[in-house]
């Protein structure tokens, strides 16, 4: 993954669906924006991210919400492009998913 956005802390919540063997997470990942860029990048592997949750909040700054997602399943990663560039310095980045 590229060092312009490095992780600092994970919190994971699951709620599992034992009838149909699935379940519904919530990731928060703290991090740190070490040089302006307006992508970040995360592993995945057989999950789907609900689109409409993903949300960049910097400690100083306003949230955004990236305006394209690209996955890539060969290097089983996904990347969040934002409309502008991140403020460099600690943030978090939200998003939904299910698996």
């Amino acid at each position: 993954l590229p060092d312009a956005v490095q992780p600092i802390h994970y919190d994971l919540r699951f709620t599992p669906d034992l009838e149909r063997f699935s379940f519904d997470g919530i990731e928060k990942i703290k991090v740190d924006v070490k040089e302006a860029t307006d992508e970040i990048s995360v592993h995945i592997n057989d999950i789907a991210i609900k689109h409409d949750t993903v949300v960049f909040t910097p400690n100083e700054g306003e949230a955004a919400k990236p305006e394209v997602i690209t996955y890539k399943p060969k290097d089983s990663t996904v990347t969040f492009k934002f409309p502008e560039m991140l403020v460099v310095g600690d943030g978090t980045l939200e998003l939904h998913f299910v698996g």
